[in-house]
């Protein structure tokens, strides 16, 4: 029996998604996108994310779950 997963990683500059399907001892890679999405931008200085960064990071988001949805069996 095989299993797909997705990892995410949500980086300060990037967000990155790996696809992938395992069974048993091995695993194959699916797909994979990265999207710049620069949350620290003008972050620092205040220590908040600025409203276009949180709107980079959900429109991100929103691009893994169109990516995810066509990988549903």
């Amino acid at each position: 029996m095989s299993f797909r997963a997705a990892i995410i990683d949500v980086g300060t500059n990037t967000f990155h998604i790996l696809i992938f399907e395992w069974e048993g001892q091995k695993y194959k890679m699916l797909d994979k996108l990265q999207i710049p999405v620069k949350l620290g931008k003008g972050a620092f200085g205040e220590h908040l994310i600025q409203d276009d960064a949180y709107s980079r990071g959900i429109s991100a988001m929103i691009e893994f779950k169109s990516l995810l949805d066509r990988w549903v069996s």
